[in-house]
């Protein structure tokens, strides 16, 4: 980001308005929830040599479901819209608005994308 946003924290959880409900929607349909909870992490707030100054890195997680379940989701396209939008609209309720005007670079991982890096098809595993 090519400026800062003091009011994010530097772990940030947005839970959805049922979340008991997107949570179902992610572990029993095994699809992406209409409205997703997430995670937001802002390192600079610790680690000042994560973003230039007066500028700001994000990194935005929304859980979804073991991969082998949800084979058939749209990963890509409609779907990464869908789940930036989200994202988006929830950065507005703290007042963070402007993230797209402001964007430095992009980029975008999908469960697919975990599983071929970290194989990381059903989330990682206590020892």
């Amino acid at each position: 980001m090519n400026k800062a946003y003091p009011q994010l924290g530097v772990h940030n959880v947005f839970l959805a308005g049922d979340y008991r409900a997107s949570f179902d929607r992610i572990f029993k349909d095994h699809l992406l929830p209409d409205e997703p909870s997430l995670y937001v992490h802002a390192p600079a707030r610790v680690d000042p040599a994560s973003a230039p100054p007066g500028q700001d890195t994000l990194f935005a997680l929304i859980p979804v479901g073991h991969l082998h379940q949800a084979a058939q989701q749209d990963w890509g396209g409609v779907e990464r819209r869908r789940r930036a939008a989200a994202v988006m609209r929830r950065l507005a309720e703290v007042g963070v608005t402007d993230v797209e005007e402001h964007l430095k670079f992009e980029v975008s991982y999908t469960a697919p994308d975990w599983l071929r890096m970290y194989n990381l098809a059903k989330g990682p595993r206590s020892a």
